[in-house]
Parts: C-alpha cells; structure tokens; sequence
C-alpha cells in the first residue's frame, strides 16, 4: 500500500478488534522458523520491525537488525 498514513490507521482499527491475534507474515519469517524446526542452524540477515522481531525463535542468528 503506498499510503502510509492509511495503512497505519486500517492496522490501528484492526487491532482494536476483540479477539484480534498477530502472526508473523512474509516468506523469509516464516520459511526459517520451519527450517529451524527441522533441525538447521538459521543465520537470517533483514530489516524488521520490534514486534516481528519478538515473534522470530531466538534460536535464529543475525535478527538484530530492526527497522524503526
């Protein structure tokens, strides 16, 4: 979405939802997460907000890289 005000504000209503829940999204978060569950050492290089970094196992190196 190239509108950044409005994506901010339809992200605020949706959070304020009952019952709401945040899941990580995007390829690279999950594709290392399930790497690392079948048992491979993650080295993952990105940019990434806090609460994605939170969401991240803290077994997977390389994810202190935050994007503020």
């Amino acid at each position: 979405m190239s509108n950044a005000s409005l994506f901010n504000r339809l992200t605020e209503i949706a959070s304020a939802v009952p019952g709401t829940k945040l899941v990580i999204g995007g390829n690279a978060p999950v594709m290392v997460n399930r790497i690392l569950q079948e048992g491979a050492r993650v080295l993952l290089g990105a940019q990434m907000t806090e609460s994605l970094r939170v969401q991240i196992s803290p077994d997977i190196e390389g994810k202190q890289c935050i994007l503020r």
